[in-house]
């Protein structure tokens, strides 16, 4: 019978837990706070194993994170928002604008 989560003991699932946090953290190069200093370290995530298979399942190639904070108005140095692009309220559905009233009606 395989061990469930609150068999296994809080330790381990803590311990999964933070390196599940680091792992978006490295994915996603999180800096700290108000520098350019990334939050999870190449060598780090090298020794913890946390960095494998990236290349399978990272965020892809169809843009780069820095493109990505562009558009989203996301200033990850500050941990701010710069744009409100995602509190308007129209939104876009099948190449057209619509009112978010209209929205509850597609």
């Amino acid at each position: 019978k395989a061990p469930r989560f609150w068999s296994i003991g809080a330790p381990s699932y803590v311990a999964q837990q933070f390196l599940g946090q680091s792992r978006v953290r490295y994915l996603m190069r999180t800096l700290k706070n108000q520098t350019t200093e990334r939050m999870v370290s190449d060598e780090w995530a090298e020794e913890k194993k946390i960095n494998r298979e990236e290349e399978v399942y990272g965020l892809g190639t169809e843009r780069s994170l820095e493109a990505y904070h562009k558009y989203a108005g996301i200033d990850p140095v500050n941990w701010t928002i710069t744009s409100d692009r995602n509190c308007q309220d129209d939104m876009m559905l099948d190449g057209k604008y619509h009112k978010y009233e209209d929205q509850q009606k597609i």
